[in-house]
């Protein structure tokens, strides 16, 4: 997913690249590292009521 889809996406159900589970696309982040700006995605998993950080370009949107 690239940061022009996020708008489209957000509270939406996704995937990430490699996994069958779906999640619920909440928030998008953007942080400040060692090698300069990078966004990360929030995810929430109704299955286990917890929250996923990871890549936002490891994530695409499951359109229903």
């Amino acid at each position: 997913m690239t940061i022009q889809d996020v708008k489209r996406s957000l509270n939406h159900k996704v995937k990430i690249k490699g996994y069958d589970t779906t999640f619920e696309f909440t928030a998008c982040i953007f942080k400040l590292g060692q090698n300069g700006y990078y966004y990360t995605a929030e995810l929430y998993d109704k299955n286990t009521n917890s929250m996923i950080i990871c890549k936002l370009e490891d994530i695409e949107r499951v359109d229903q």
